[in-house]
């Protein structure tokens, strides 16, 4: 867990924290019984959290938004505001694109505009 948060604030190393992650929901699941229902989906919570900052830092946005959006409320009841805070924003300027009608049509999330997100980042 500890490496794969690491590549998500450092934003170096995506390969690694994402594999570091995985291996990390894959023991989660494994010591299932090791965990309290609650701390189980906060450790699951924050960990999905983690590999959706990745992919928004390796500008990967339609599988960033298809990780953080589903846990933003899993987020909140564990208490992590921060982090809640974080995805919050991520997803906003995810969905702040110019999407066209064909793209909202065929695919919600399809990122056409790209440019249109760089630029909005340099201006924040």
């Amino acid at each position: 867990m500890l490496i794969g948060k690491y590549c998500a604030n450092s934003k170096s190393y995506p390969e690694d924290g994402l594999k570091s992650l995985n291996d990390y929901l894959i023991l989660l699941k494994y010591n299932v019984t090791a965990y309290t229902k609650e701390e189980f989906h906060r450790e699951k919570a924050l960990t999905i959290y983690y590999i959706g900052s990745i992919f928004y830092n390796m500008k990967d946005y339609y599988h960033a938004v298809e990780h953080i959006y589903p846990i933003l409320e899993d987020l909140y009841k564990a208490k992590f505001y921060k982090e809640l805070e974080s995805a919050e924003k991520k997803v906003s300027m995810i969905w702040r694109l110019n999407f066209n009608e064909k793209t909202i049509k065929w695919d919600y999330f399809s990122l056409e505009n790209l440019e249109n997100f760089d630029k909005l980042e340099d201006e924040r």
